[in-house]
Parts: structure tokens; C-alpha cells; sequence
């Protein structure tokens, strides 16, 4: 019966598991850079020079990688963005107005629907309409996004 692998070294008893395993990946077994003794790379003190100096303003004065000046936007980076933010505030206004209801019979605050229902009711229609695109919005883009990106 043939081995499933050839042992291209041989391998003597007591070596231990790591030799064994360094042997058989690498046909060639050499020092690798784990297993080299340390060596200082120099000792002489570094010195510095005016072409350092140079060197440091260039690097300065370099752009930063992707520069927003000539960045072409993307209509789905774009979308991505705005589904981060999106979510954020989604979720940012579930947890504050989940507090302030749980908070509200401490302070005697009546945020029920049985108080809110009456004084939305009484808003003019525009202020309604605003009302409900600023508190929709974001949701309904979230979760439209979100369906867009899992299909």
C-alpha cells in the first residue's frame, strides 16, 4: 500500500512533531526567519541629514489616498453611506424613545398613545405630513436598502 503523501526527507525517531511537520511542507529544509538568531541591524548611531529633513516635508505635502477632491462618486457608495447613516438613526431614535417610555412614569411624562394620539391629531396637515416623512423615511430606505443588498 502506497503513502498518501511522500516524505521527501527522512525522518528519524525522536524529532519532534514541528521538524516533522517543517520537513515535509518545505523539500528544501532551510533556517526560516522564525528559527534565525537576532542580529542588531546596526549599531552606529543614526544621524540626521538634510535629505532627511527633505524627505520628512515631502512626505508632508503627500495627499491622502483617496483623495476626496478627485474621488468620483458612486451612486452605490452613495447608498451605502446613507444605509449606515440610516440605520444609526434608526436605531438611535428606537433606543432614546425606548428609554424615554420606560423613564416617562418616573418623571410623569405621558408618552402613551392614548396622550400622543389627541396632540398629533391637532397638528395642521403640513406639519403631519413633514412628521411622518422625517419618521418613515429613514426606515422605509433602510429596509428597501437592505432588501436590494440581500437579493
Amino acid at each position: 500500500m502506497k503513502p498518501l503523501l511522500p516524505l521527501p526527507l527522512p525522518i528519524r525517531s525522536g524529532m519532534s512533531y514541528r521538524t516533522v511537520i517543517h520537513r515535509i511542507r518545505s523539500p528544501n529544509p532551510t533556517p526560516s526567519y522564525r528559527h534565525a538568531p537576532y542580529r542588531p541591524a546596526t549599531t552606529q548611531q543614526i544621524v540626521s541629514t538634510d535629505s532627511d529633513q527633505t524627505l520628512v516635508k515631502q512626505r508632508q505635502e503627500r495627499p491622502i489616498a483617496p483623495h476626496l477632491g478627485i474621488y468620483e462618486w458612486q451612486i452605490i457608495s452613495i447608498n451605502s453611506s446613507l444605509m449606515r447613516i440610516t440605520g444609526a438613526i434608526s436605531s438611535g431614535a428606537l433606543y432614546v424613545f425606548g428609554t424615554a417610555y420606560l423613564a416617562a412614569p418616573l418623571f410623569g411624562w405621558h408618552l402613551g398613545s392614548v396622550n400622543t394620539a389627541p396632540k398629533f391629531g391637532t397638528l395642521p396637515p403640513a406639519a403631519k405630513a413633514v412628521a411622518k416623512f422625517v419618521l418613515a423615511w429613514p426606515s422605509a430606505f433602510h429596509d428597501f436598502n437592505g432588501l436590494r443588498y440581500l437579493t
